[in-house]
């Protein structure tokens, strides 16, 4: 039997879906059931288990949820009811069943069919031998013949359908042709034709410019002054790399343009193609800044500077590219939303193509959707109607959950239709939604059935999970697909970040180098002139060394002609061989002397050299005096600002203090003031008198001619560091040493001033503190003031109110004849008389107590005490905020001083850091590690064949700068030419601490000045010991031609016809 055959049953018959949602499931229908819904739920993707139940309990609860008993039934309809399947029931030939299976696309669904046979088609009833029942075997197999729903489900008349679909037809078919027309007008063909030319143009205009600027570096080096044209050029060759220029004055962004200009880090970002890719947010601001600037043209770039035009040229090309770009990857959107649209029309179609008919046919691939829309027209009508059909398919026995059972006498096998209301639907579609595993139909089977009826159980329920299990891979794929996305795009966010702080951190450190060579320059210079001094002292050697040889080999020769002269018998005189001899001996003199002016050549240009080099040695050691003496009048200049500053503080303070003192209070604070005034004197006090005392000569003479004059300079010091002088006659190691100390003590200086500067911090920090408090104060004073104030207008009011009463008494009084007045109205007048006088006392007490009040704080009395102590009290608001800006003032003082004194300090610590005055560290370990070093280049080959002895010195010279080891730390050192680059390899000795990444940063950080000037000089003539050595092997080839010609000589000297050479020499 093949396993399709029960898993897609899908398109055969009718499935409704469990689903509650869907189909309006109601907390009414949950409480017929007798059980909660949740019970009843199972996941549509859970592995089932044919075959097997899930234990008594998951039994328990299907038989008290739907149908309470194994006997007890729902009725349905007048003409049949159903009856739950359990292990006692059996099904018989033309039985109406209830069945789930699983869907095309893993749901669990249910279906109604009729039993027509047994998986081998031999029996009449299927299941449990009863009474009732003559059948002695239990298949697993049930062959069921599908029903359908009917096609009158919708209940409306078979032409309500047709009329719509037709509409809808036309509206679909005219959208899929407007569709086909705009994607025959949208062609991608065309745009990536674009992407690729404008890819070539865009790779050609950067190649060109990438050769320009690399054989135009010397040009933009000594480049001063650049035009407008060249600057606009650069920015937009900048702002399309994302270069970043950190400028703080506008003077100098030329230098470091020309710094990134010149730099390698430009030269790779030129030779990538993805570093100038654009976004939109980048090419629309080129376009706002550079493209749409009339001057930003290549005509006129071109007038004024080649590079600019290259430049305009290449940044045009790339916003023309990102354009194309642009534009095909619309067309591609475009295109997919279209075909995605049409797929969709074209499904519709189908769906009211197939809607007619409203069942479920094999041929049919949309029959999914034919069957949710018949499921959705019974929504709302209460009831469907099924029809028998002529299909047939097979199933597991396990999957039968329940029977539709006449109700009459006669048999439900003779119903070719039924209709079941949608609240019963709705009973069978839980049922089937909550069927948990059950136990194993009971049957009467043999021992020898058993194997095969295992077998065909594990093969079901395998294919069934495996199908669940590809379902599962399926979403761990998708899953796995969009993490995938996320990790590509975090990845490349990644490395645009690390792309701009390798931009950021290449030219930090290309302007670093290009500061830092004008520093070594002294050095290199002195120790290329103690290499030629050597190389001189060594080639003398050799000179008069050879000049001895040649004195010896000449008198051995002569020797030799005296001793084989008396030896022969006879002497033959020729004067063709004097001659000859002669003039070699001649020969050798001359060529004596042409060494020896040679020599004296090459000792007065060494001369010249060597005084050229101490020159530039003086220049350089000026330029650095100059730029000491004008860090040191920077620093004079700040010095006296934080004395100006603190003296104003001091004022300030005063000022404090004087309107605040009030008795004991006064006296103390009139002795912290004397306190704070002596310690600021003690922090600035040898400092101000130093500056007072020499305020005259503050400011260094800036003029080199005047600076040369000068006998010596003097650091500003305290009174506890001693002088030092700087003397234009010292010896090159003394000056050194002396610059030393002036930074160390610059250094010191720094440091005090910090911690100076932190004192007079924490002491404005407290003044701070008691001006709060003394505002506190202030405000209590003010507060009970205005308190005094409403108590007094009050007391006011109750005066004026009691002398209108006695106004009023007095006017009655006076009014009353002279006899009437008793003794009650006398009494009255008398009490309100004491009262009128108690009120009056205290107001003369309030009176006295606010005179002396303004008396106490200073205030003068005059005619209106209120008004005298609201003018005192304006003052002290605006005192106040005077002293509050005042304070904000020093605040904002002492936050710049800071940070230019952090900034001093960083740069000083800097400086010392990365000096390259160092010392070579000389270690006692022999620890040796290997490392390599590569040199880009093509010509290294005539460099290694003309000139090895320099290239191997400055090798071994570089590479002990920039390990900062002696040279003599440097061991078995080769090199070799690849064609393309020089790889020099070699041993190195250092100490243990050194880690090996260290050291391979400090020899890619480092720069070979004396390799890249043999590098760039390498076609020029040898210089020092290769030219010496050049010159000595034309020498010795001289040699050995003088030598070939005194043998020569010597041959044609035999006589004619002798059996055996003799050579006759003239003896000398």
């Amino acid at each position: 039997m093949k396993q399709d055959t029960y898993h897609s049953p899908a398109s055969i018959h009718a499935a409704l879906r469990n689903s509650r949602q869907e189909y309006g499931w109601t907390k009414k229908e949950t409480r017929g059931l007798g059980a909660s819904p949740s019970s009843w739920s199972r996941d549509a993707h859970e592995t089932p288990s044919k075959g097997s139940g899930g234990g008594s309990g998951g039994e328990k609860r299907f038989s008290s949820g739907l149908f309470r008993n194994d006997k007890r039934a729902i009725n349905d309809d007048a003409s049949f009811r159903v009856e739950r399947i359990d292990s006692a029931s059996c099904l018989a030939l033309g039985d109406v069943v209830g069945y789930e299976f699983v869907s095309e696309d893993g749901r669990w669904t249910w279906s109604i069919g009729t039993v027509i046979a047994s998986g081998d088609g031999s029996d009449d009833t299927i299941g449990h031998v009863d009474r009732n029942s003559t059948v002695s075997e239990d298949p697993i197999l049930v062959s069921l013949a599908c029903w359908k729903i009917a096609p009158d489900t919708q209940g409306d008349p078979p032409t309500w359908a047709g009329k719509h679909e037709d509409h809808e037809q036309i509206d679909v078919r005219r959208r899929m042709e407007e569709i086909e027309e705009e994607k025959a007008e949208l062609s991608r063909r065309p745009c990536m034709e674009k992407v690729m030319e404008a890819e070539r143009i865009a790779e050609t205009a950067r190649e060109t410019l990438r050769l320009a600027v690399r054989g135009e570096r010397n040009v933009l080096r000594q480049m001063t002054r650049p035009p407008n044209e060249l600057r606009l050029a650069v920015n937009a060759a900048f702002s399309l790399l994302r270069i970043e220029l950190l400028v703080e004055k506008p003077e100098d962004e030329w230098d470091h343009m020309r710094r990134v200009l010149c730099s390698d880090s430009f030269d790779e970002n030129l030779s990538e193609a993805d570093a100038s890719r654009l976004d939109e947010a980048q090419s629309e601001f080129i376009k706002q800044r550079f493209l749409n600037n009339p001057l930003f043209t290549y005509l006129h770039m071109n007038a004024t500077s080649h590079i600019a035009a290259l430049m305009q040229k290449w940044v045009t090309c790339e916003v023309q590219l990102y354009e194309c770009r642009k534009e095909l990857q619309f067309t591609e959107m475009r295109l997919a939303e279209l075909s995605q649209e049409a797929m969709q029309n074209e499904r519709e179609l189908r769906l009211h193509l197939n809607s007619k008919e409203l069942t479920r046919t094999a041929s049919n691939p949309y029959d999914e959707e034919n069957v949710r829309y018949a499921l959705q027209s019974f929504q709302d009508l209460g009831q469907v109607s099924f029809s028998r059909g002529d299909e047939a398919t097979i199933v597991v026995r396990s999957s039968v959950f329940c029977k539709f059972v006449a109700s009459t006498s006669s048999p439900i096998s003779t119903l070719d239709s039924m209709t079941i209301h949608r609240d019963r639907l709705a009973c069978i579609r839980s049922a089937a939604s909550g069927k948990q595993r059950r136990l194993p139909f009971g049957s009467s089977f043999s021992e020898a059935d058993y194997p095969e009826r295992r077998y065909n159980q594990s093969r079901d329920a395998v294919y069934q999970t495996k199908l669940l299990y590809e379902q599962s891979i399926e979403r761990e794929r998708i899953l796995v697909r969009e993490l995938e996305q996320l990790y590509e795009k975090h990845v490349r966010y990644t490395m645009a970040q690390h792309e701009i702080l390798f931009r950021s951190t290449d030219f930090a450190a290309s302007s670093y180098r290009y500061s830092k060579r004008d520093a070594t320059r002294l050095t290199v210079a002195e120790d290329r002139v103690r290499e030629l001094e050597e190389a001189l002292r060594q080639e003398g050697g050799k000179l008069r060394t050879l000049q001895m040889n040649h004195e010896k080999e000449i008198w051995r020769m002569q020797e030799e002609a005296k001793r084989r002269s008396l030896e022969a018998a006879q002497y033959i005189s020729d004067e063709v061989s004097t001659i000859r001899l002669q003039q070699v001996s001649l020969q050798g003199d001359e060529e004596i002397g042409r060494l020896q002016l040679a020599a004296n050549e090459a000792r007065r240009w060494s001369a010249l050299l060597l005084l050229e080099m101490r020159k530039s040695k003086d220049l350089v050691i000026a330029d650095m005096r100059q730029e000491y003496i004008r860090e040191m009048n920077l620093l004079r200049d700040d010095l006296s600002n934080r004395e100006r500053r603190q003296v104003k503080t001091i004022k300030i303070l005063e000022d404090l203090l004087a309107y605040n003192g009030e008795g004991r209070e006064y006296q103390q604070q009139e002795m912290q003031r004397r306190a704070i005034k002596r310690a600021l004197k003690t922090l600035c006090g040898s400092m101000s008198t130093e500056l007072s005392s020499d305020s005259s000569p503050r400011h260094f003479s800036r003029n080199p001619t005047s600076s040369q004059g000068a006998t010596s300079y003097r650091l500003p010091v305290r009174s506890n560091t001693p002088a030092r002088g700087i003397s234009n006659l010292e010896a090159t190691v003394e000056s050194r040493e002396l610059e030393e100390d002036n930074v160390v003590i610059l250094k010191d200086r720094l440091v005090e001033a910090v911690r100076d500067r932190d004192l007079i911090h924490e002491m404005l920090m407290q003044e701070q503190r008691k001006n709060h408090s003394l505002e506190e104060e202030n405000a209590v004073l003010r507060s009970e003031l205005d308190r005094e104030m409403q108590e007094r207008v009050e007391v006011e009011k109750t005066a004026q109110k009691l002398q209108d009463e006695i106004a009023a008494i007095s006017g009655s009084v006076r009014s009353t004849p002279n006899g009437y007045i008793k003794s009650g109205s006398d009494n009255e007048e008398l009490g309100l008389r004491e009262e009128i006088a108690k009120l009056q006392g205290v107001i003369a007490t309030y009176d006295g107590q606010l005179d002396e009040l303004l008396e106490a704080e200073g205030i003068e009395n005059k005619e209106a005490p209120f008004h005298s102590l609201r003018e005192y009290i304006a003052e002290i608001k605006a005192s106040c905020v005077a002293m509050q800006e005042e304070r904000d003032a020093q605040a904002a003082d002492a936050k710049m001083l800071e940070s230019c004194l952090k900034t001093a300090a960083n740069a000083l610590e800097d400086a010392l850091i990365h000096d390259e005055r160092w010392r070579p560290h000389i270690t006692d370990s022999h620890h040796t590690t290997w490392h390599w070093k590569k040199f880009d280049g093509s010509g290294w080959d005539r460099v290694i064949a003309e000139t090895p002895e320099a290239l191997e010195k400055a090798l071994v010279h570089g590479i002990a700068a920039a390990c900062h080891v002696p040279e003599e730390y440097v061991l078995n050192l080769t090199y070799h030419d690849e064609a393309t680059c020089l790889y020099a390899s070699f041993d190195l000795r250092h100490d243990p601490a050194i880690s090996d990444e260290d050291i391979m940063c400090r020899l890619e950080e480092c720069n070979y000045y004396e390799l890249e000037r043999l590098y760039t000089h390498r076609f020029s003539p040898e210089e020092g010991i290769d030219s010496l050595r050049r010159k000595m092997r034309e020498k010795e080839e001289e040699l050995q031609e003088l030598r070939a010609t005194i043998a020569h000589m010597r041959g044609d000297s035999k006589p004619p016809g002798s059996g055996r050479s003799k050579r006759h020499l003239l003896g000398v």
